[in-house]
């Protein structure tokens, strides 16, 4: 069997988009090692390094003492400490993915996930933040950008193609990766994952979470699920005006993206 190169496989995307499922499913490869938003680890502010060891009041075996490690250096740091050849940092940042984007020791790999912006709209709207929509626009824009100018090896998908076609999606990404898919995957919960974030997809394996939609996450515990509520609680009118919007269309037309009655798809 040919050794799997050292690979890192950074997740670009908006808040909210999946992108935690996605980098949790990932990690559970044979193969992976889930990283979490590792750039949080050079955060000052709610300094966690495992979400995991921190709620069970241990050091973690594989993240402690790592911030004395320079970020530019972190990744090829930890492919040696976690004895994985593929690492999943969903930082979702270009900011952090800049500074890390020269490292010659491992192979690079970007996802940019994109999820619906009406999904992302009713995310932003029940945490009494609707207007940061337009992030949702800027920041898919910067990551096109990013990919583009530096010709980056990357994987665009959408968050409806992984959650309505689960199975099919993760065999098409995992042998763009180089892996031969597995289907524990799916069953992230299973596995013990490690690093800094916490949020819904997280709360499927962590006690007392701090995630900001506990009680919809709490009821879909340990089960695969497509988040469909921006079709029940938007109103026709912020529906139209999502889908009018020139800029939204735009972003859209450069993914190769295309809004339907349910969701994303390629064009």
């Amino acid at each position: 069997m040919i050794a799997m190169p050292k690979t890192v496989v950074f997740i670009l995307s908006h808040n909210y988009s999946g992108s935690t499922w996605l980098s949790l499913v990932l990690g559970s490869h044979s193969q992976a090692f889930y990283l979490g938003e590792l750039n949080k680890i050079y955060s000052k502010k709610d300094f966690r390094p495992c979400a995991l060891c921190t709620s069970l009041g241990r050091p973690c075996p594989y993240l402690h003492e790592v911030r004395q490690i320079h970020a530019s250096e972190i990744h090829g740091f930890l492919l040696e400490r976690v004895g994985k050849p593929v690492l999943v940092d969903n930082s979702k940042r270009v900011k952090w993915n800049a500074r890390v984007l020269n490292d010659p020791s491992y192979q690079h790999k970007y996802v940019h996930l994109i999820k619906d912006p009406r999904a992302i709209y009713y995310s932003l709207s029940i945490r009494n933040r609707a207007e940061e929509f337009d992030k949702w626009i800027d920041r898919n824009a910067e990551i096109a950008a990013f990919i583009a100018e530096n010709n980056l090896d990357a994987y665009r998908m959408s968050y409806d193609e992984l959650a309505v076609n689960t199975e099919e999606a993760l065999i098409r990404l995992n042998t763009w990766l180089g892996l031969i898919y597995e289907p524990e995957q799916k069953e992230y919960w299973r596995f013990e994952h490690h690093g800094p974030g916490e949020n819904g997809a997280t709360s499927a394996f962590l006690q007392n979470s701090r995630a900001s939609d506990q009680n919809f996450y709490s009821n879909h515990r340990q089960t695969a699920f497509a988040d469909r509520r921006w079709q029940e609680h938007l109103d026709p009118a912020t529906l139209r005006a999502i889908t009018e919007n020139d800029e939204v269309q735009n972003v859209l037309a450069e993914l190769r993206m295309q809004m339907t009655e349910t969701g994303l798809r390629r064009v």
